[in-house]
């Protein structure tokens, strides 16, 4: 399983950001809606053992997509 590092910028200079994407060739693929839904035994047991079982999905104006997750602590093996 490949390591994920995920970065999260709460006071990014959108504009800015928008043209050094469009300087690398990034194009916008459009707003879309996103849902996540967080799955879970009634005892925590995921949430206890720091895992994520998530399904999210997506939906633009002319498609529709779903993702199942499993997020793992860093040093979990892959079962």
């Amino acid at each position: 399983m490949a390591h994920e590092t995920e970065l999260k910028f709460t006071d990014a200079d959108f504009p800015s950001l928008r043209k050094r994407l469009a300087g690398f060739g990034a194009k916008s693929l459009g707003r879309h809606v996103e849902r996540n839904m967080v799955f879970d035994t009634p005892e925590r047991a995921l949430r206890q053992a720091h895992t994520l079982l998530r399904l999210r999905s997506q939906q633009w104006k002319d498609r529709q997509a779903a993702l199942l997750t499993l997020k793992l602590p860093p040093s979990a093996p892959v079962p």
